[in-house]
């Protein structure tokens, strides 16, 4: 028999999920431990206060206090007002280019760090090594055809981070509205990406794609101390009222969705995972 959470959409069907006796899923225990330990309100703005005074310090001396990552989304260019204008720290945007962005995203980006006077740093692929890729986990029959992008990302901000001596990565996540997956429908490993590719690529080079290990993960963590701070954690953020904001003080353009801002990504969310995995 299939047990379903009380609370969200989780049943024990799924590879991962349990459900207690109380009817809760472990994939919701997990968020609401997340509250536990990331409060948000007045806590949570003290935690975040003490965290932009230890980023102000570990600036010091550097051309840049943090790297964020960009999409051209709200959560992300919501970011770059909150960290410019609100808390006053040097900022170098990052943003990966699969190819695939829309032309909103690409001129939001470019409207907010124009007008906020940040630093933007691009890394764009050659398409049709990155096509050919995704292609390689479609011929795999694999679920999770973003790793690519994921990669991408992580890596693009974290080797910017190295190379300015930087401290802080600053990421647009939050559990509160974004929620949590089970663990095993995602894994974000460069030398996994590489496999699939050599069992079901065209044999590219690959060259322009960031190959992020889990071994590079490690060292970037521990030996150059990379820090993630994700601010939403600790804050109440409503997104259609930073949505609005962003509209009304930078001419910001709203692309219809959550994650629709990319062209591959709006796919992958929208028909992939649902209709043809049922997720």
């Amino acid at each position: 028999m299939v047990d379903v959470c009380k609370t969200c959409l989780f049943d024990s069907s799924i590879s991962g999920v349990t459900i207690d006796d109380d009817g809760l899923c472990s994939i919701c225990e997990i968020s609401n431990n997340f509250s536990k330990i990331y409060p948000s309100g007045d806590a949570g703005k003290k935690i975040l206060e003490s965290k932009i005074e230890e980023i102000k310090k570990d600036g010091k001396g550097k051309k840049y206090d943090c790297v964020i990552g960009v999409s051209g989304g709200g959560d992300s260019s919501y970011l770059l007002h909150l960290f410019k204008k609100e808390f006053g720290l040097r900022i170098l945007a990052v943003h990966f280019d699969n190819t695939w962005n829309t032309t909103i995203a690409t001129t939001n980006i470019h409207r907010m760090c124009t007008a906020l006077d940040i630093d933007l740093y691009t890394h764009v692929v050659d398409a049709k090594e990155f096509d050919d890729l995704t292609l390689s986990f479609f011929k795999a029959g694999l679920r999770d055809i973003e790793v690519p992008t994921d990669i991408g990302f992580a890596s693009v901000i974290n080797k910017a981070a190295m190379k300015h001596n930087v401290k802080w990565r600053i990421d647009g996540h939050n559990f509160r509205t974004e929620g949590i997956g089970p663990i095993d429908w995602v894994y974000i490993d460069g030398k996994y990406m590489l496999d699939v590719y050599k069992k079901h690529g065209s044999n590219l080079s690959l060259r322009s794609i960031p190959k992020l290990t889990l071994s590079e993960q490690l060292y970037m963590w521990i030996f150059k101390r990379i820090k993630l701070l994700r601010p939403f954690y600790y804050l109440d953020i409503s997104k259609e009222d930073t949505r609005n904001f962003l509209e009304k003080e930078y001419g910001w353009r709203y692309y219809g969705g959550h994650h629709l801002e990319n062209i591959h990504t709006c796919f992958f969310h929208q028909y992939y995972f649902p209709v043809k995995w049922g997720i």
